[in-house]
């Protein structure tokens, strides 16, 4: 070493560049973004928490216990399912009572067959988007409620043309309530008991055709039942129809008294509302106080 030379300093390891800090140097915890930014560790100091304290959806899921919430829960997304089934298999029983009111055709029963999968397919798509921007429950009551308002008017159409419309209208509807309930049901679920209870869900669609079927059995038949008149006919088939609108109407009331997603709700970053949500479901499946939320 030279004498009067400054002593060299000595070259610190780097594991990355990192241009943001003042030697260059940087962790692979910082390059990989596995660290807290400081304005986030500011933050949840200030709110008294701390960011590692901090529970994702799945673990908050858990942290709500499994219970009468969970099975609650299951019924009325149940009953939307078999209310949807029913509606979609009710035309296969009215079509040879119907023949003669509607002066159908071998075609034109074709199509009364198949214009509510059409109709679900165009209603899928715009009632998708609704879902991820408004919320799965606004979808479901408004989805539901459509679908009996449609089944209802089909139920007095008087002519083919009219009765083909609603039956469209009547699709499209289902095309929103029957994909968004087994998201909605699927994110209110732990993982540990996801698989199992949509399986149990998936039951209740067949429960639809039961009922189905038993309730044509009962009314269709019986040719006496409504009235006719000279410009307007109600009778057996159509008042099949109006009562397979019913539940529909009434998933459409019950669904107003579920709470919205979490998941849903914290995608959109609504998390205090999230929050409050898992306090309420520990809440019915402990009967512990909110506060008592983990």
């Amino acid at each position: 070493m030279v004498e009067g030379e400054p002593p060299l300093k000595h070259k610190q390891d780097c594991d990355v560049k990192d241009e943001r800090v003042p030697n260059g140097c940087g962790s692979k915890d910082l390059e990989l973004g596995n660290l807290g930014s400081q304005k986030d560790t500011v933050k949840a100091q200030s709110d008294g928490t701390k960011s590692s304290d901090k529970a994702d959806f799945e673990q908050a899921i858990e942290l709500t216990k499994y219970g009468k919430f969970h099975y609650l829960l299951l019924a009325v997304c149940g009953f939307v399912s078999t209310s949807e089934e029913m509606d979609v298999i009710s035309m296969s029983f009215i079509l040879p009572s119907a023949q003669c009111d509607l002066n159908l055709t071998t075609e034109t029963k074709g199509w009364l067959n198949s214009i509510i999968f059409i109709g679900m397919m165009a209603g899928a798509y715009t009632w998708g988007s609704v879902a991820d921007s408004l919320g799965r429950k606004k979808v479901l009551i408004a989805s539901s409620f459509m679908n009996a308002v449609c089944i209802v008017a089909s139920s007095f159409s008087q002519t083919y043309e009219l009765f083909m419309l609603f039956r469209f209208l009547n699709g499209a509807a289902l095309g929103g309530s029957g994909p968004v309930i087994w998201s909605y049901f699927a994110e209110f679920q732990p993982k540990s008991k996801r698989g199992s209870m949509l399986s149990f869900m998936a039951a209740f669609w067949t429960l639809g055709n039961l009922f189905v079927a038993g309730l044509a059995m009962l009314i269709i038949p019986y040719q006496d039942l409504g009235f006719v008149t000279q410009y307007f006919t109600y009778n057996s088939w159509r008042i099949f129809l109006l009562i397979c609108a019913f539940p529909s109407f009434i998933v459409a009331a019950l669904l107003c008294f579920l709470p919205e997603s979490p998941k849903f709700l914290l995608t959109q970053g609504k998390s205090e509302e999230a929050i409050a949500i898992f306090r309420y479901i520990y809440h019915i499946n402990t009967g512990n106080s909110t506060e008592n939320y983990p």
